[in-house]
This record gives C-alpha cells, sequence and structure tokens, in this order.
C-alpha cells in the first residue's frame, strides 16, 4: 500500500511509521467526527434550528463548553453510515458513493452559478474586512484547514484493489488534488465576492449565506448536495481508517487476531471498522466543533512533510527496495539492501532444488557475508567487507549511478533542508514584522533560510538518481518537496499551542503502545525465520 505509512516505514523505520500511522488514525476519527457535526448543522438549519434546540433542551451542556451540547445526532449519522457499509456488498458501496459525488459535483457548480448574480467586487476591496487579518491570518487558516485535503491519502491505501495501481493512483491523485483545489478556490472565490465576511456563519454558512441573499428555496437544494458531500466524507474515511488500523495490524504494531478480521460479504475488515464508528461516535460526544478543527491539522502537517522528506530520499536510494529493516541513516543498512538485492536476483535464477549452481557472480562469492538479528533490537548489522564496498561504489563509476556514498549526502542535505525549514516556520511565526525596529533582521533571516534551502535542493539535484524505470515518478524531485516542506514547517508553527498539547498527548499514548506491546511483537521485533550466509566456497541457506 502506498501511503504516508509505506513511506514512512520504507525511509524512517518502524518507531517513526507506527506513529505517523498512529496519528492518521486519530486524524481519520476527527474528520469523520467533524463531518458528522457539519450535516447535523446543515440538518438543524433544513429543520429551523429544531434539532439544535431539542438537543439542549433534552441533553443540556458540555461540563467544559457551556456553548456546545452532545451532537446525538451526529453519532447516529455515523452509527448508520457505518452499519450499512459493514453490511453492503463492496460493488453497491462503490455504486453509492459514485452517486453522492455527482449529485455534491452537480450542487457545487450550482452553488457557483449562483454566486455569479450576486458578485460584488467592493468585497474584495480596502473598505471591507477582506484579508483583514493579514499573511498571518491566511497561514494559520491555511493550516486549520489542510484537512480538507486529507481525503487524498485515502486513495493511495487502496492500491491492493486497483488494477494497474503503479498506474492509476498517480494519475487518480494527481486529478483529484487538481479538481479539489480548482473547485475549492472558485467555489472560495465567488462566494466571498458575494458577501461580505461578518455573513458566514460558523455553522453550516453556505445555507446561511443564501438564507441572507433572499435566494429563494435556496436551503433545500444546497442542504442535499452539503448532505451527499458529507455523507461521502464519512464513508471515505471511514474506509481510510480501517485500511490504515489493518495495515497496522498486519505488520503486528496493533493485536493481530483483533483488527485483522476480514467481512467476506463486504471484502473489508470489519472489526476495524465498528472500532473507528465507536471511537468518532464518542468524540461527537464529548468534544465541540472548534477543538476538533484544531487538533486534526498537526497530525496532517507532519506526515506530508515526513512524505516530502522520503520521496527525495527513495529517488536517490541505489537500491530503491525499502530500508525496512532498520533505520536508513546507519551506513550498514544501505549496503545490506544492495547486497541483498544483488544475491536474492543471482540466487533466484541460479538456485535449483536448494542447489546453488555456479552461475552466482564472481565479485558475489568472494564475498562474505551473514546477516544475523541482533538480539533485543528491531535492526539488523552486516557483517561488512571491502569487496562489498567495491561493489556497492563502482555503481556509480562510470554510469552515473547512485551509490552509498551519494545516497548519504542526499540524506544529510535532507536532514539540513528539514532544519532550515523548521527555523523559518519559527522566524515567520514568532520574529518581529516587517514594520517594527527589527524586522529587517527576520526578513533577512527568512530570505537567507529560503537560500539555504535552495542551495540545498539544487546539491541533491546534482546527485545520481536511480535509473529504475517506473510508469510514473513524481516531477520536480527535488525542488517540489523542498518548497512543499517550507511550506508545510511554516503552517505548522501557527498552529495555536493547544493543538500541539493534544497532539503531543496522543503520541505519547502511541510511544507507550509501541514500547509495551507493538515492539516486541512486531515484523521487525519478532526473531528472524531465516540465516543466510554466503562464502568464498559455497552458499548455503539454512532455514
Amino acid at each position: 500500500m502506498g501511503s504516508c505509512y509505506l513511506y514512512s516505514y520504507t525511509i524512517f523505520g518502524e518507531l517513526v511509521a507506527f506513529l505517523v500511522g498512529w496519528n492518521l488514525i486519530l486524524e481519520a476519527v476527527i474528520t469523520i467526527a467533524l463531518a458528522a457535526q457539519s450535516l447535523s448543522d446543515h440538518l438543524d438549519v433544513l429543520s429551523d434550528g429544531q434539532l439544535a434546540g431539542w438537543m439542549r433542551r433534552d441533553l443540556g451542556r458540555l461540563p467544559w463548553d457551556q456553548q456546545s451540547s452532545p451532537d446525538i445526532v451526529a453519532v447516529g449519522v455515523i452509527a448508520v453510515v457505518a452499519a450499512a457499509a459493514i453490511c453492503a456488498k463492496k460493488k453497491c458501496s462503490l455504486t453509492v458513493q459514485a452517486c453522492l459525488f455527482v449529485l455534491h459535483l452537480l450542487v457545487v457548480i450550482a452553488v457557483i452559478f449562483l454566486s455569479l448574480f450576486h458578485v460584488n467586487p467592493s468585497n474584495w476591496g480596502t473598505d471591507s474586512d477582506f484579508f483583514r487579518f493579514g499573511p498571518q491570518g491566511v497561514i494559520s487558516g491555511a493550516a486549520l484547514l489542510m484537512s480538507s485535503l486529507s481525503g487524498v491519502k485515502s486513495i493511495a491505501m487502496t492500491a491492493e484493489e486497483v488494477r494497474k495501481p503503479s498506474r492509476n493512483i498517480p494519475i487518480a491523485h494527481t486529478l483529484s488534488v487538481m479538481i479539489c483545489s480548482v473547485t475549492l478556490f472558485t467555489l472560495s472565490a465567488f462566494l466571498t465576492l458575494s458577501a461580505p465576511a461578518d455573513l458566514f456563519a460558523e455553522h453550516a454558512p453556505v445555507l446561511r449565506l443564501f438564507e441572507d441573499l433572499k435566494v429563494r428555496n435556496s436551503k433545500y437544494l444546497l442542504g442535499v448536495g452539503a448532505v451527499c458531500g458529507l455523507l461521502l466524507v464519512i464513508v471515505n474515511q471511514i474506509q481510510y481508517a480501517e485500511r490504515l488500523i489493518y495495515s497496522l495490524a498486519r505488520d503486528k504494531l496493533l493485536p493481530v487476531r483483533l483488527f485483522a478480521r476480514w467481512n467476506i460479504r463486504s471484502n473489508t475488515p470489519w472489526c476495524c471498522r465498528l472500532m473507528v464508528a465507536c471511537f468518532a461516535g464518542v468524540i461527537c460526544l464529548t468534544v465541540p466543533f472548534r477543538c476538533l478543527l484544531e487538533t486534526i491539522s498537526v497530525g496532517v502537517l507532519i506526515s506530508f512533510a515526513l512524505t516530502c522528506m522520503a520521496v527525495v530520499m527513495v529517488r536517490y536510494d541505489p537500491c530503491q527496495i525499502g530500508l525496512g529493516k532498520g533505520n536508513p541513516l546507519r551506513k550498514s543498512i544501505s549496503a545490506e539492501s544492495f547486497v541483498m538485492s544483488r544475491v536474492s536476483s543471482e540466487l533466484s535464477e541460479a538456485t535449483t532444488n536448494s542447489e546453488v549452481s555456479h552461475s552466482v557472480s564472481l565479485t558475489l562469492k568472494e564475498t562474505a557475508i551473514l546477516l544475523t538479528a541482533e538480539k533485543g533490537t528491531t535492526m539488523y548489522s552486516v557483517d561488512r567487507f571491502p569487496a562489498i564496498e567495491e561493489e556497492c561504489s563502482s555503481t556509480s563509476s562510470g554510469d552515473g549511478l547512485p551509490d552509498l556514498r551519494t545516497y548519504r549526502r542526499v540524506v544529510n542535505a535532507v536532514i539540513w533542508t528539514g532544519i532550515c525549514s523548521l527555523v523559518l516556520g519559527a522566524v515567520v511565526r514568532f520574529g518581529p514584522a516587517t514594520g517594527e525596529p527589527l524586522g529587517w533582521l527576520a526578513l533577512s533571516t527568512s530570505f537567507s533560510l529560503v537560500f539555504l534551502n535552495i542551495c540545498c535542493a539544487l546539491y541533491i539535484y546534482r546527485a545520481p538518481t536511480n535509473q529504475m524505470m517506473l510508469v510514473y515518478s513524481a516531477g520536480g524531485v527535488p525542488f517540489l518537496p523542498v518548497a512543499a516542506m517550507m511550506c508545510l514547517c511554516v503552517m505548522l508553527f501557527h498552529l495555536p499551542a493547544v493543538a500541539w498539547i493534544r497532539w503531543s498527548a496522543w503520541s505519547s499514548l502511541g510511544l507507550i503502545m509501541y514500547f509495551t506491546y507493538s515492539r516486541s511483537r512486531s515484523t521487525e521485533g519478532a526473531p528472524p525465520a531465516k540465516e543466510i550466509f554466503y562464502s568464498n566456497e559455497m552458499a548455503m541457506q539454512s532455514i
């Protein structure tokens, strides 16, 4: 499965991958809760406020937030959607999702069309409240709303269920990002041109806006589209969360017997789906909308930043087969990946009935390699000999291919890029403004950090890349990932402090889970099933 979790597992190792997956689970569950609460707000507008009045009257207020009440309607929506998803067959679920998407897209087009009749350029003028919070407010808003693109990650989790995933998944990613970006920008532009900022309500703003603009019966048309879109988000995120939990369970980072149970009828891990629905329902009852919106963004931004770093490292990896058996920053790991890939390809062609023929290349026969698991750790050590270093370094001597030395340089450059991006985010957020006495210092520091990142990107660009023929490879590497890392780090520092506190608490629970359960039971933590030994005179495989 191609996802942020897999990229982190391949490049950064098991611990980082577990924390990424742990936070992505929370992100998906919070997205479900946000969509359900928003759907409840839209239903309240359609019922002329009767649902909210009933919940406040009969259910009371939350003790820690007197402005909110337990959203029992959102819990009911999640329960109905989860039950239907568990019982329905896969083809039926896909058909329903396609219908919901078409209805939602038609209503979005209708909203843009209706907005054309109310466009007033003065709403973007200097006398209006447009852009009243300045660049800092725009960055903070973008950081909070970054979760609106989190659904794109769910496409990668379906790689095992797609025909020709190496071709179709990247195409689906690209088209989804393009369609979502164009639609969001167009819709936001026309809505902000149609009315001043103070007319937008906190809950169900589009429905209330067209009511204030005196568009007859608009709330019912827009309500249908909003309900379809929010239902689609709930279904999509439930599927994403269940597949992510199943991936963690398959790697034995979570209990296998509990989370790897499969429903043959719907072809899904039903226990994961049930747990996600229950978790989201509890959040809807106890956490208000604003707190959820602030909490979700930290994990999304961090996972995207790690993916950007991993994309660069994979492109310049001399093996490009993954470094899942340890920390890639250790010098021996790339040698292990390189030699194992070469030896396995040689032996797969030369081995018949557990006997190794003499067709193994001379350089590999003269190299003694012993792979042993270090007791009590998840690392794998490689006892390297000079012949291995010659074999690894010779790949780039005349062919322009990457080797261990160039890969280490790329890794170091990526690390420095990440550090400069974090410092840039801190300077932009906490540094003095341009008009203040020391504003020139913050501005020059920001430009210097951007210049250093550009230099690092140019240094990485000059390194030899892996020449493996791929159906699809991301364009603009390493410049686009480096630019994305800078933007993501700047947005991270514009999130409120309470969001970081909540994220730290959830990550701490993940660390406790990893070191008490996952580390000793995971696929890497388990003792190896076999040892492979190659010597100068023989190649022997013992199981």
